[in-house]
């Protein structure tokens, strides 16, 4: 459990980083791109995401089955990823004129684009086979990332005029930094030779990766829908924001990263409880916060983007039923055993593997179908309202499939949901938010400063009424005491001048 416990705790560390770098780099780009330029920054990443739905379809049983001793999966794993990047760079290369004119994006983002797609690919290999077996590495690896990328952004966009290809080659150059991070610990697997045999199994349910992947396409469709109907890619800028804020309360999932590989090797339905306390306990006043925030963090972006605190605030409460999904779905495919047995189509139909690859076709289908209907309806609706309705059907969608995995977990593992926890988060939450909302800031130490005293009341009034809590406290003081005490021991011995380093 205590394994558990730090792997999550150190991928929330680094990822909370994330937010502090994300919110220095996503500062930078909003203040230096216009509305429009910064849209066009959100459509490079949408057909970013079109060119690289498949990145995770063979990585993914790649470190499953490195996880279960063969060694040449990981090479394997990055043969076929290569192999497939390059292909879909030659349709990109072919659709170029199709895909500028239809989203309002550059040829020359395009181009950019292609690279970024055989760098991911990559990426996505060699990270899978650091995470399945050395998790508490690729969380360093997030941390080399994020520094490389704000420290590039702010010398690309600050001391040079290449405006949106600053931002853009920051990201690129910092995700070379971060893979070439990973090869190291993946190196002795890349020394193996590339196995056909192992392609040729997976084969049998890489279908099911690529069933998941096509509906993410759908699900991402919003956003073109969007653009189509209003003519205009600024609509992107308002309707995405938000999600510099809203990825903070997502950063919490990383807290159940300990939780998949625990349940490949053996993990249990406490696993599981401990997991959503951990993730809660961080998820719930981040959301609370933004709710209460929306107007002034949106502000300190930029002022035009203050208009969208509403859709903001729909992502936030969207992003807290994303991260009990991802649990959920991580549950699921944990204590899945059909991939290592000689299971037929039928028996992979009923499996937790089909029922998690349905769940992107069911919130697709929720969110396009509602906001067709709506824009069919309703022609005089503005960029805002088009966003609010559009994140507002997302939740819905996110509330439906949540029920769904929640049902199958309970049937599967049969674990108790710590409701009392989330009562006491939601309270400590609301009096917290009660006392953040009397300030106003507008500015970015204002902003510090609230947080600062929102963190000081929640974890307060949370430390007298959670008892899980407390004890986990203690756990972590009682753990960096342990820590801390060799070297305050070490310091004292040089003091007394019975070993020193310095003389």
């Amino acid at each position: 459990m205590l394994r558990l416990r730090y792997v999550g705790l150190l991928f929330y560390a680094a990822e909370l980083f994330s937010a502090i770098t994300g919110m220095a780099f996503i500062l930078m780009v909003t203040r230096s791109l216009t509305v429009s330029e910064f849209g066009e920054w959100q459509i490079f990443s949408l057909v970013l995401s079109y060119t690289t739905f498949l990145y995770d379809a063979f990585p993914f049983w790649s470190a499953r089955f490195k996880a279960r001793g063969y060694k040449e999966s990981i090479v394997t794993g990055l043969t076929i990823n290569v192999l497939l990047a390059l292909i879909i760079d030659v349709i990109l290369i072919l659709s170029l004129n199709i895909i500028s004119k239809s989203l309002l994006i550059r040829y020359q983002l395009l181009m950019i684009v292609a690279l970024f797609t055989l760098v991911t690919h990559v990426h996505r290999a060699l990270y899978q086979g650091v995470y399945i077996a050395r998790t508490e590495k690729v969380a360093i690896s997030v941390i080399i990332f994020e520094l490389t990328k704000v420290l590039f952004c702010f010398v690309l966009t600050f001391f040079t005029e290449l405006g949106i290809y600053g931002v853009v080659f920051s990201v690129l150059i910092a995700d070379i930094f971060q893979i070439i991070y990973l090869a190291l610990y993946d190196w002795e697997d890349l020394k193996q030779k590339p196995s056909f045999k192992l392609v040729k199994t997976w084969m049998h349910v890489a279908w099911l990766s690529i069933y998941q992947y096509v509906g993410g396409l759908f699900l991402i469709l919003d956003i073109p829908i969007m653009i189509f109907y209003t003519g205009s890619k600024e609509i992107a800028a308002f309707y995405t924001v938000g999600a510099s804020f809203s990825s903070t309360i997502l950063y919490t999932r990383f807290l159940a990263s300990g939780l998949y590989p625990k349940l490949l090797a053996s993990g249990s339905k406490k696993d599981v409880e401990e997991t959503l306390k951990l993730s809660m306990l961080l998820a719930v006043p981040s959301t609370v916060a933004i709710l209460v925030l929306s107007p002034y963090l949106l502000y300190i972006l930029k002022p035009e983007y203050s208009l969208a605190y509403n859709v903001l605030r729909i992502m936030a409460v969207d992003s807290f039923l994303i991260v009990l999904m991802d649990i959920f779905v991580s549950t699921l495919l944990g204590i899945e055993k059909i991939d290592v047995e000689s299971a037929g189509f039928k028996k992979v139909i009923k499996s937790y593997f089909f029922l998690t690859s349905s769940t992107t076709y069911i919130k697709a289908g929720i969110l396009l179908s509602s906001l067709c209907v709506l824009l069919f309806l309703d022609k005089n609706l503005g960029m805002i309202q088009i966003s609010e309705y559009a994140k507002l059907f997302s939740f819905i969608a996110s509330l439906t499939v949540l029920v769904i995995l929640l049902l199958k977990v309970k049937k599967g593992i049969s674990f108790k949901f710590p409701m009392k926890n989330l009562l006491n988060y939601l309270v400590a939450s609301i009096i917290m938010g009660l006392i953040v909302a009397q300030f106003q800031p507008f500015k970015i130490r204002d902003l510090v400063l609230t947080v600062v005293i929102g963190v000081g009341v929640y974890f307060s009034v949370l430390y007298v009424l959670d008892s899980w809590f407390r004890s986990l406290a203690r756990r972590i003081y009682d753990e960096l005491k342990y820590k801390l005490k060799p070297a305050s021991r070490e310091l004292t011995m040089n003091g007394s001048g019975e070993s020193t380093v310095l003389s």
